[in-house]
């Protein structure tokens, strides 16, 4: 089970980075590809889902990620140089280690329970969302078939002649019901199409369109493609990016298939197809579809992206054999880069140091000793497990031919070579990444062996002085030559944060000799002497002002012990920020307290010091006396994850409440709304709709609240079973159909909308709506190269409509206008105007437009 758990992250992690790549290319190219081709550029993405290992390729896009096939760290090397080249003798060495060796044994053991545990998660979770699925079509069914009618034959006879214009012969039987309110297909062997009564309310040529798209899905085979999708999303469960892209493929869908649909309609049909998606929008806006259909309905920004296609559909109508070949050079270099895998290369981490050997050398793993090694691909995810000696050997062709391992060293003295060993020559290697010294020796086995063979190795010795430590890169004369053992030791390089790693561990070990028990003044001496080659001098500043705020050791027992590294993170050219635990042990064996801390380590003048220590940060509390309004504080302190508006507006309805020992659980159904002007109403700008929502808070003895957790519904297929962990089963009915609360709590934020109106002194219609907004009209590609935010940026806040939005900076409003008119030669002329309340012009700029080009003819930036 581990395995295949590992087999599919592995797999998640490479398709994360594939997905972000396509996302990357599809902003690139925008309009340069068409729909379709925006689509089908997704089937890398799966494919690399389904069959990850591609065959190897110097193109592929991966050779690009650091690789590190083996990682080698040395365990207790301190303990080495007493006979490291007595190979007879090693197993001494782990009788006086064994203790060691048990800890390190015991933390394997830990670590393979750990994943065995996240692989039982992860089929367990995949089961039930399986059963979900499974039992959710099921009931969906069934409701279907309970609530379902069949169609005036008026319908059907619309249907007929859509059949006809897109050329299908299909057996297609129409469903009106109530279950859903948006149109949608449904079935793959005998497939339906489901329709509200609301439906019947929209005039024939709308109900055409209607039909047209959903039969559009259907020759496409999107049904097929969205059921793969939802097999590899119960694979993928726990993958967030795997989630938005599937969306985001849900997404092109939707607007491939009005790709479809627009190529077989007359251009006078294009507005109405698009005027018929607002209505839908509009009138049967239904904010959770089932995952099981492919449907019409899509939401708002999606919307606003197909109605931009629609308009601009002339340019790739005209164009279409320049979209297909670009859309297919690019599927074949996607292909070509993504769906490959790199070649094979062997990279070793040998403590802190990575070493490159010949592809066709092999480590050889019984070894007997102590060292760690990782399988780690894309430097993302890594398998740890106990191997080997305090040497590391290598094989060619099941022949060992080297090795290298870790000595200890002290200045000045001899280096420690094997036993039985005479020197034949000895020289200083220049060019390597340290002092180094190349030894050829004569080893001869020990004399009762009876053996007399003399066999010849050649000795690399990197020292690294201030570490304490060599490295003792060796080989058999015999099949190693000198420089190809020179190119090897060439290659020896630190790992990237290896001087991060360096400096937070050696402040870890300095820990325990800060006594925080100690008098002021010697406590002061003790952080001056043990933590100032380890962090900045303004910290050590700080810690010496008040030796109260630098970590050491509180207590006689436990005491910090070090520091183990969780994570570390780039978060500058020069500073990384290192998570981790401070371990506090006592004397009583494998006992062990750990704190969490976070350090920021920066370069400073050519060193690496620490910069800041973090021991958590504090939660921040508001000063609210009263529950409704904590609810209300709650919500609105939700802004951040929408696009920023004038006014924080919000709605709740508290559906129940639980408090014990403090602690106050409150479930709501919650809704958030920025507010801002366009075409002078004040309007929800951004937002969300009807959420169930869990908000929970503390309560001092002064009655004081404190918001201590605010959790909303996973998304998607998950959306259900989220609802009832985090509700009680009285509540279920309420949130599942939260969608009804919604006009009320749409009220409750044009009600604070027009608190805030009146309290700036402002009165104007307010309204939770969409405005409806009359675009530009002119050429596509003109409009596209104005408002599409990359040829003019310092147009993106004029409003791309004809109209007006309002925008408060730096305390004073200014008021975006866009308009339009004709020149006096006839020419379509556009205008971008801001001004101040009174009137006074800011900017202006006007375009002429010419064919496809916008010119300007005028520019006024006082």
């Amino acid at each position: 089970m581990e395995k295949i758990f590992y087999t599919v992250f592995l797999i998640s992690i490479q398709a994360s980075i594939v997905g972000l790549f396509i996302v990357l290319v599809k902003r690139i190219l925008n309009n340069k590809i068409s729909p379709e081709w925006h689509y089908a550029l997704w089937v890398v993405l799966i494919l690399k889902l389904i069959l990850p290992f591609g065959p190897e390729s110097a193109l592929s896009f991966f050779n690009l990620m650091p690789q590190v096939e083996q990682s080698v760290d040395f365990l207790h090397y301190q303990s080495y140089q007493e006979n490291i080249y007595n190979r007879p003798v090693i197993n001494d060495r782990f009788e006086k280690d064994n203790i060691s060796i048990v800890d390190e044994s015991t933390r394997l053991s830990d670590s393979k329970n750990e994943v065995k545990i996240l692989a039982y998660i992860w089929i367990t979770v995949a089961m039930i969302f399986f059963t979900f699925i499974i039992l959710s079509s099921f009931v969906f069914h069934k409701k279907i078939k309970r609530r379902g009618k069949s169609a005036p034959d008026s319908l059907y006879s619309i249907l007929e002649k859509c059949k006809e214009r897109m050329y299908m012969k299909n057996n297609i039987k129409i469903v009106v019901q109530d279950v859903i309110k948006v149109p949608a297909i449904f079935g793959i062997f005998k497939p339906y199409i489901l329709i509200s009564p609301e439906i019947l309310k929209l005039n024939e040529e709308e109900i055409s369109y209607i039909f047209i798209h959903e039969l559009a899905h259907l020759k496409r085979k999107d049904l097929l493609v969205n059921y793969l999708l939802l097999v590899l999303q119960i694979l993928h469960w726990f993958n967030p990016f795997i989630w938005y892209f599937f969306k985001k493929i849900r997404q092109d869908m939707e607007v491939a298939a009005d790709w479809k649909v627009l190529d077989i309609l007359e251009n006078n049909e294009r507005k109405k197809y698009g005027r018929t998606l607002i209505t839908v929008l509009e009138g049967l806006n239904t904010p959770h579809i089932s995952f099981k259909l492919v449907g019409m309905m899509d939401d708002k920004s999606n919307i606003e992206r197909r109605i931009e296609m629609i308009k601009i559909m002339d340019i790739f109508k005209n164009r279409k054999r320049f979209f297909v070949i670009t859309g297919l050079i690019v599927f074949i270099i996607l292909t070509v880069f993504l769906l490959t895998n790199p070649t094979s290369k062997t990279l070793l981490q040998i403590g802190y140091y990575t070493i490159e050997i010949p592809t066709d050398w092999k480590v050889k793993t019984d070894t007997p000793g102590l060292i760690t090694e990782k399988n780690t691909i894309l430097k993302i995810i890594t398998t740890t497990r106990i191997i080997s000696s305090g040497e590391l050997v290598f094989e060619k062709d099941n022949v060992p031919v080297g090795g290298v391992q870790i000595i200890g060293y002290e200045p000045n003295q001899l280096l420690f070579l094997p036993n039985h060993s005479e020197v034949k020559s000895k020289k200083e290697i220049e060019g390597l990444i340290t002092k180094a010294v190349l030894v050829n020796l004569d080893i001869t086995p020990p004399a009762a062996t009876g053996d007399n063979s003399i066999k010849n190795e050649n000795h690399i010795y990197l020292i690294f002085e201030e570490d304490g430590i060599a490295y003792d890169i060796y080989a058999d004369a015999k099949y190693v030559n000198e420089s190809q053992l020179i190119k090897i030791a060439k290659s020896f390089k630190p790992v990237p944060d290896y001087e991060v790693k360096k400096v937070v561990e050696g402040f870890g070990k300095r820990l325990k000799n800060v006594d925080k028990l100690a008098p002021k003044e010697g406590c002061r001496e003790l952080i001056k002497e043990n933590y100032s080659q380890y962090v900045s001098q303004d910290l050590l500043a700080e810690w010496i002002r008040d030796p109260s705020k630098a970590p050491g050791k509180y207590v006689s027992s436990p005491w910090p012990d070090r520091i183990d590294i969780k994570d570390i993170t780039k978060i500058g050219q020069a500073k990384f920020l290192v998570t981790g635990d401070i371990v506090e042990i006592t004397s009583v064996p494998g006992e062990e307290w750990r704190t969490g801390v976070t350090l920021t380590v920066e370069k400073l003048e050519g060193k690496w010091l620490i910069t800041g220590i973090d021991f958590g940060s504090q939660l921040q509390t508001q000063k609210i006396e009263n529950l409704d309004e904590a609810v209300s504080y709650a919500i609105k302190s939700r802004r951040l994850a929408y696009n920023e508006g004038e006014a924080a507006t919000e709605g709740h309805i508290i559906l129940d409440v639980e408090e014990k020992d403090g602690i106050i659980k409150v479930y709501t159904i919650a809704s958030f709304g920025a507010f801002g002007f366009e075409n002078g109403i004040f309007t929800k700008i951004s937002g969300s709709g009807a959420i169930p929502t869990v908000i929970t808070f503390s309560k001092n003895e002064k009655g004081v609240y404190s918001l201590l957790e605010y959790k909303e519904p996973m998304d998607g297929a998950f959306y259900i079973d989220s609802l009832k962990k985090m509700f009680p089963e009285k509540l279920y009915d309420k949130v599942i159909s939260a969608d009804k609360y919604y006009p009320e709590l749409a009220k409750q934020q044009e009600a604070q909308a027009a608190e805030y109106l009146k309290n700036i002194g402002r009165t104007a219609k307010v309204s939770a709506a969409y405005v409806e907004k009359k675009l530009v009209n002119i050429n596509v590609e003109a409009s596209n190269k104005l408002f599409g935010g990359t040829e003019f940026p310092f147009l993106n806040d004029y409003p791309w409509w004809i109209g007006t939005r309002e925008r408060i900076e730096n305390g004073i409003r200014y008021i975006y206008e866009t308009s339009q008119s004709k020149t006096n030669d006839g020419y379509d002329l556009v205008i971008f105007r801001k001004t101040k309340e009174d009137g006074t012009i800011v900017e202006e700029y006007r375009y002429k437009i010419v064919d496809s080009e916008p010119q300007l003819i005028y520019k006024n930036t006082k």
